[in-house]
């Protein structure tokens, strides 16, 4: 239940990311934070019907912030996860500060 739980407030808030809105909407989230894993299934503008993907993701602390790290993302279009890897192979991991409370609930729910 909690896990459940868990899902559906971490997928209200991606719904809410201004980078999430500008690539199309969530329809379904399943977390595993014991290997730091998730899959999503996203419904992109223009495509016909929402799309699997696969992400590695960290919580990091440092320097008083707290980051949501992205260390990779596939997706079941061969195409969209190459264009993926190659964006994460230039600029590194995709990096994401969590503000105040979503931090600490964060590092320790995630």
């Amino acid at each position: 239940m909690f896990d459940s739980a868990r899902d559906s407030v971490i997928k209200t808030a991606l719904q809410h990311h201004p980078l999430v809105q500008r690539l199309g909407t969530v329809h379904q989230l399943d977390m595993d934070t014991q290997n730091h894993t998730c899959t999503l299934r996203i419904g992109l503008w223009g495509e016909p019907t929402p799309l699997l993907f696969s992400i590695r993701y960290g919580i990091e602390s440092n320097a008083g912030k707290t980051e949501f790290v992205i260390f990779k993302i596939t997706c079941e279009r061969a195409w969209i996860s190459e264009v993926i890897a190659i964006a994460l192979e230039k600029q590194g991991a995709l990096r994401i500060e969590l503000p105040g409370i979503a931090a600490k609930l964060a590092s320790l729910f995630l």
